[in-house]
């Protein structure tokens, strides 16, 4: 305390977010925060009109399919959030969660948001209602240890 009164922490504090900006891990860290969140944001804003696009033309049920992969996100994020707790380990749960999210984002823009071979509205829907769970767990909180 006696340091922040006296104004050398100022000078620390400033040398210490030069090395954390000079560090590539930092810029690592914040691209894949970047990617989160545009992942997040583009479900959220484009979520209705990928439901519409499963052959779906009442506004109505458009939003009442669209609750229902937050509301699998949101059981998702209770059942990662407990298993991190129980196992002791972060890490390898958001990635996990990453990497579910980012395989489904890649088979709907390869496949074009459909199996090949496969004409079930419910396979897309389950396959978009674990895209969304994926994706919504990754940009939870895990609680710390």
């Amino acid at each position: 305390m006696d340091a922040d009164r006296g104004g050398a922490a100022q000078a620390q504090h400033h040398g210490k977010l030069a090395a954390a900006l000079a560090d590539p891990k930092t810029w690592v860290l914040a691209f894949i925060y970047f990617t989160c969140a545009c992942a997040v944001y583009t479900l959220t804003f484009w979520l209705p009109t990928l439901v519409k696009g499963l052959g779906i033309s009442d506004v109505a049920s458009i939003g009442w399919y669209t609750a229902i992969p937050f509301s699998f996100g949101a059981i998702g994020i209770l059942l990662m959030s407990r298993s991190s707790d129980h196992f002791k380990e972060r890490r390898w749960h958001v990635a996990s969660s990453l990497i579910i999210g980012s395989a489904g984002t890649l088979r709907d823009h390869v496949h074009g948001g459909r199996f090949p071979a496969v004409d079930d509205p419910a396979v897309d829907r389950g396959v978009l209602h674990l895209l969304l769970r994926a994706v919504l767990v990754d940009s939870s909180d895990l609680p710390e240890p």
